[in-house]
């Protein structure tokens, strides 16, 4: 998982480090099936170079060099302060080219941009 925004949550697993990536600093948490990169500052909007922090896995043999099927992005939500909110993501995209090995597949070259 990777945290943009935390309000004082603690992942499972230890502390193994920290990362930096396209600008914002990450503590690393990990632990045996599960991997946290919790942002040091809140980021609500802005660029995400997802293919750092599968490289930063791979290369720490936390996950297989194999493709990646799926990216989600969303809210999981602790509280609200009892009070409404309302969450909306815009402009949230992945460019990405077909992959010619893999028809139905892309490859991630760029950096998905989440604003609102």
């Amino acid at each position: 998982m990777i945290w943009t925004d935390n309000k004082s949550q603690v992942p499972a697993g230890r502390k193994v480090g920290t990362v930096t990536f396209g600008g914002f600093t990450y503590d690393v948490w990990h632990t045996n099936g599960y991997t946290a990169y919790v942002s040091q500052v809140t980021q609500k909007s802005g660029t995400m170079p997802l293919a750092s922090f599968f490289t930063d896995m791979v290369n720490r043999g936390w996950a297989p060099k194999a493709t990646t099927w799926q990216v989600d992005y969303g809210v999981e939500v602790v509280s609200t302060g009892n009070t409404k909110q309302r969450f909306s993501f815009n402009n949230f995209a992945i460019p990405g080219e077909p992959d010619p090995t893999n028809p139905g597949a892309a490859t991630v070259g760029g950096r998905p941009r989440v604003s609102g």
